[in-house]
């Protein structure tokens, strides 16, 4: 007998009907009932419902306040990186992003600075029926987003340049970078969706130094529509929320 099917005769299927759930949900840019969980997955709605309400009160999926529709919360990639330095940040964003999605009643995320790229490390979803969201784990060019560009705008000229090359010397872009050192937030049309406005506000730690960013994809007729002003001001107000949390003062530090 193979290894392979020596493996499947100890495998557990509650467990392969959870993970199915939540890869499903993870692949899934809206939530889903369970009844279209079961369809999806082929299988009966009892097979999976005691599953979702499992996972659910154990934080791991959370529902829409209408319509019973159920998501992913930050819980799995915070288990999974417990023990990395970004750890404490996620951590501490995660109430910060709920209490920001509730106020603008849009979607909101957390992003970390991977090389090049800015990768969505928590998000919260917004309790509306409708929504413009980005996935979690999704990597996106650092410079084509504005949560990326506020992770740049606070890096030192030489760790900028091992960044993104020949482009840290461009004067626009250096003046852009400055722009959003000084407001603290980045908002720009989107560069992957028209009709889409790009909010982006650094999180900083003790030190001053950058560890994530807070972004929002914003269009005012999705959801309960808000001035963009008021949008962006509470954007910046979570971020500075967390760098708080994490010891930054305008002193760079607590002590400071």
């Amino acid at each position: 007998m193979s290894t392979v099917k020596k493996a499947k005769r100890y495998t557990s299927p509650a467990l392969e009907k959870g993970f199915d759930i939540l890869e499903l949900l993870a692949d899934t840019a809206t939530p889903l009932s369970a009844t279209e969980i079961a369809k999806q997955l082929g299988r009966t709605v009892s097979e999976v419902y005691r599953m979702i309400i499992s996972m659910e009160l154990r934080g791991y999926l959370a529902r829409t306040e209408t319509q019973d529709r159920y998501y992913l919360t930050s819980k799995l990639f915070l288990l999974a990186n417990r023990r990395l330095p970004d750890s404490r940040v996620i951590e501490a964003s995660v109430p910060e992003l709920r209490r920001l999605s509730g106020k603008i009643h849009q979607s909101c995320h957390l992003s970390i600075l991977m090389h090049d790229e800015a990768m969505v490390a928590a998000k919260e979803e917004a309790r509306e029926p409708y929504g413009y969201t980005v996935r979690l784990g999704a990597h996106v060019p650092a410079l084509k987003c504005a949560s990326g560009r506020s992770l740049l705008a606070f890096l030192e000229p030489d760790k900028l340049g091992s960044i993104i090359g020949k482009k840290a010397k461009d004067p626009k872009l250096l003046a852009r970078l400055k722009v959003i050192r000084d407001n603290r937030v980045d908002v720009a049309d989107s560069e992957f969706s028209k009709g889409i406005c790009d909010i982006g506000s650094p999180v900083l730690d003790q030190q001053g130094h950058v560890r994530a960013a807070i972004g929002v994809c914003t269009m005012e007729f999705i959801g309960k529509p808000l001035e963009r002003s008021i949008v962006v001001e509470a954007t910046i107000e979570a971020a500075q929320r967390i760098s708080t949390l994490l010891g930054f003062t305008d002193g760079h530090g607590a002590d400071a």
